[in-house]
């Protein structure tokens, strides 16, 4: 459909929705009333929006083919070693088994968590040792951690942790 035709009939759809005053032709009845003009300056920009908007929405839809693709969430490390041995984590609503995960490839275990685990954490922390990064990240949490050699502690240690379940999310209330 051409443009004069869009734009035609545009006009009769909106003469029917604004009234029949629009129809009158300048001259015919005198002097107009102010809603007749202001039911002609819509009628131009109802008829000029047939004609721009899909310029627009193909220029848009061009502009989106062209661009760069937006980066992708999640694809960066949350937690990076540090030189001196220590760990970096820059976690924001980030599930905590994503970030333990991370912590286990670096650190040499593994984490094994129910399938619809979800609990988001929210943490930034530079140069921390291993044992105070998993009482951070673990703070809130309910979990069983495996040593190596069977050796049992009674706080969280980073030496020689072999696997970390997940059992079940903590209550959202602050810890005691």
């Amino acid at each position: 459909m051409g443009r004069a035709a869009a734009s035609s009939l545009l006009s009769r759809h909106a003469a029917r929705l604004l009234g029949s005053r629009v129809l009158f032709a300048d001259g015919e009845h005198g002097m107009r009333p102010q809603s007749t003009i202001v039911q002609r300056g819509l009628l131009r920009c109802l008829q000029a929006a047939v004609v721009l908007v899909p310029l627009v929405v193909a220029r848009l839809g061009a502009a989106q083919d062209t661009a760069a693709p937006p980066p992708a969430e999640d694809t960066g490390n949350v937690v990076t070693r540090t030189a001196s041995g220590g760990y970096t984590i820059d976690a924001f609503e980030t599930n905590v088994v994503q970030v333990l995960t991370e912590v286990g490839d670096q650190a040499g275990f593994t984490v094994q968590a129910p399938d619809n685990f979800n609990s988001p954490l929210t943490l930034s922390a530079e140069d921390l040792p291993l044992d105070q990064l998993l009482r951070r990240v673990l703070r809130n949490e309910n979990y069983i951690i495996v040593y190596r050699g069977g050796v049992q502690k009674t706080a969280i240690s980073g030496d020689d942790i072999d696997k970390i379940f997940l059992l079940s999310q903590a209550s959202s209330g602050p810890a005691p």
